[in-house]
């Protein structure tokens, strides 16, 4: 029979020492490092690297906050640049010959724009004014007058619209609250 190939280290077993989870925190914090990255930068395989998440709370508390870090401080960074637009500096090296047949060989910075992209700025909006952006919006019902529901009793729920159930329901609640409603 063949072994399945795979990346994962089965069987090995990590030494545990206390200059890990700062080791694991300047990884995650700098490089975004994965489980899988940790466990290839510490020669374990990936179940140590789970199992030390599990029992060591320093080691897991210092991956967390690495990864915390990488997020605030390259994801939205990133993010709020892709959604706002950038210019960056391209280099253009260029070879050739001239028209006397001598070589050239020179380098050339460029100006480029990345335009604002669309998407990006609403998914920064959604998320960081969740209140004016957000696709769904709660809306609030006031009834300050009785209404008398006994009669309603005879007919199935079924034939309530969504719309009416919930008025229903409210307004029930109301009257049971405020003590109004007659047996």
């Amino acid at each position: 029979m063949t072994r399945k190939q795979t990346n994962h280290r089965p069987g090995r077993l990590g030494v545990w020492n206390d200059e890990l989870p700062e080791r694991a925190f300047s990884l995650c914090a700098r490089l975004g490092a994965t489980n899988e990255d940790l466990s290839i930068a510490f020669g374990v395989g990936i179940s140590t690297i789970e199992n030390w998440l599990l029992v060591h709370e320093k080691f897991s508390e210092k991956v967390k906050e690495g990864r915390d870090k990488f997020d605030n401080e390259k994801v939205e960074k990133t993010l709020l640049q892709r959604a706002l637009g950038y210019t960056y500096l391209e280099t253009h090296h260029i070879k050739g010959t001239n028209a006397k047949g001598q070589p050239y060989n020179y380098t050339r910075k460029v100006k480029k724009q990345v335009s604002p992209d669309i998407t990006a700025i609403i998914f920064w909006l959604k998320n960081r004014h969740k209140e004016r952006w957000a696709d769904v919006s709660e809306h609030h019902h006031r009834f300050n007058g009785k209404l008398d529901i006994t009669h309603l009793q005879d007919i199935p729920i079924e034939d309530y619209s969504q719309e009416e159930k919930e008025a229903l329901f409210i307004l029930g609640m109301k009257q049971i609250t405020d003590g109004s409603r007659r047996n």
